[in-house]
């Protein structure tokens, strides 16, 4: 299984990164908010518009 960072753009979600462990890309997704933020980004739900999902992942036959 493979985790992928997401983030929201509008009302879609769009895949930013894909990484072997669930902690990799949480770690990820911190370091990106920490950016924004030190960036001076203002949006108060910066946290909301990333998220991490699991994806199976298929076995050729």
């Amino acid at each position: 299984m493979t985790f992928e960072l997401q983030y929201r753009i509008g009302r879609r979600w769009v895949v930013i990164a894909v990484h072997a462990t669930r902690n990799a890309a949480r770690d990820d997704a911190a370091q990106r908010i920490a950016f924004l933020v030190a960036d001076g980004f203002k949006h108060g739900d910066v946290v909301r518009d990333f998220r991490v999902r699991g994806v199976s992942q298929q076995v050729a036959a």
